[in-house]
C-alpha cells in the first residue's frame, strides 16, 4: 500500500548507496559480469552485502557478511538455478537487527522482501509485495516500526510498507497465571465456573438442612426437619 506518511527527503534518499569499506576476501563476486555491492551494517558491527551473482544462464541474489575481526562469511543465495533472474537487491537492518532483503524477479515481473530475524541463521522466503511490469530496483528503509520498500514501475515511483519483525516475547515481572497450589494449600482446582459440591445437614423447628458448592457448578442438599 502506499504510504503518504514517509517525508519526500527520504524518497530523494532512496537513490542513494551506503558506502561501506568491503575490504579484501568478498568471495564469489566479480564486478565485471556481478551486479554491485550494496551494503549495510548492523548493530553488532557485522557488514551485510548483497549482489547479483551470474549464475549459469541467470542471475542470483548473493549475500554475505563480514564480521568484526574482518572475515567475510561464504555467500547464501536466493533462487539457485530456479530458471528465474533475481535482481536488484538492496538491504536494510533495524535497531534490533532483523535484516530486511528487497530484490526483483523477471518472470514473473514482482518485487519481494526477504527476512533474516536477529538471531537466527536462516533467511525467509521472499514474500511477494508487488507484480506489475516494469518492476525494478527496489531501496529498503526502516522508518519507525515500519519496513518501507520503494522501487521503480512502468508507471513511476510506488511506494509499500510492511511491519517490522516484532520483538520477542520475554516475561518480565510478576506474571498473572494459574497456581499449582491456592493460598489455602489446595494442589489443582477446577476451572472456573465449573465447580459442583453437594451438602446435607438437619435441624431442628422446621429448618431445612442446606447444602451446596460454590462457583458457576451444580449443586444439591438435602434436609430434615423435626
Amino acid at each position: 500500500m502506499c504510504n503518504s506518511r514517509v517525508p519526500v527527503t527520504l524518497m530523494l534518499s532512496f537513490g542513494l548507496a551506503t558506502s561501506v569499506a568491503l575490504g579484501a576476501g568478498l568471495a564469489d563476486h566479480v564486478p565485471a559480469i556481478d551486479g554491485p555491492v550494496a551494503t549495510t551494517v548492523a548493530p553488532d558491527g557485522r557488514i551485510w552485502a548483497v549482489w547479483s551473482y551470474r549464475a549459469s544462464g541467470e542471475f542470483d541474489v548473493a549475500v554475505a557478511s563480514k564480521d568484526p575481526a574482518g572475515a567475510w562469511s561464504s555467500p547464501t543465495f536466493f533462487g539457485r538455478r530456479d530458471g528465474v533472474d533475481q535482481l536488484d537487491p538492496a538491504l536494510a537492518v533495524d535497531a534490533a537487527g532483523n535484516l530486511y532483503l528487497a530484490y526483483t524477479t523477471k518472470a514473473p515481473q514482482a518485487v519481494l522482501l526477504a527476512v533474516r530475524p536477529a538471531g537466527t541463521m536462516e533467511w525467509s522466503q521472499g514474500s511477494r509485495l508487488a507484480a506489475e511490469p516494469g518492476v525494478s530496483d527496489p531501496a529498503v528503509r526502516i522508518v519507525g516500526d515500519r519496513v518501507v520498500v520503494a522501487y521503480r514501475t512502468a508507471r513511476g515511483v510506488e511506494v509499500t510498507d510492511v511491519p517490522v519483525v516484532p520483538p520477542a516475547f520475554v516475561p518480565s515481572g510478576i506474571q498473572d497465571g494459574p497456581d499449582g497450589v491456592d493460598p489455602l494449600g489446595v494442589t489443582g482446582g477446577a476451572p472456573a465456573g465449573g465447580g459442583s459440591g453437594s451438602g446435607s445437614g438437619s435441624g431442628s423447628g422446621g429448618n431445612g438442612g442446606n447444602g451446596g458448592g460454590n462457583g458457576g457448578g451444580n449443586s444439591s442438599g438435602s434436609g430434615s426437619g423435626q
